[in-house]
């Protein structure tokens, strides 16, 4: 039985990445201080994930109750309209500080 031409193409790119990886694995085995720099990189990357999900999940929680408790007042028509602008108005000053006014108004030009 023949194969198909596209599974011939398939398993040379296989092919060609399994030998790129071997060369990988023997440039990091050659040089120990390098798999540790990759270690320490994989542990940190990690870390930040797991920070950036728990910031995530408080911002999402927040959100929602300044939403609820700020319904109908000035504030809420003003800041905490919906959820997704709620995260919105909590998130762009603590991370861009400054720049956060520069980005809502690029923001509202291309909504």
């Amino acid at each position: 039985s023949e194969l198909p031409e596209g599974t011939v193409l398939l398993r040379l790119i296989r092919l060609v990445r399994l030998v790129r990886l071997t060369r990988l694995t023997r440039l990091l085995r050659s040089f120990p201080e390098l798999m540790i720099i990759v270690k320490g990189l994989a542990f940190a990357a990690r870390s930040v994930c797991v920070f950036s999900l728990l910031w995530a999940i408080i911002t999402y929680a927040f959100a929602i109750i300044l939403r609820q408790l700020t319904d109908g007042s000035s504030i809420g028509t003003t800041f905490f309209k919906t959820v997704p602008e709620s995260i919105n108005t909590l998130l762009l000053p603590a991370v861009f500080g400054a720049n956060a006014e520069v980005i809502n108004s690029i923001s509202a030009g291309n909504p």
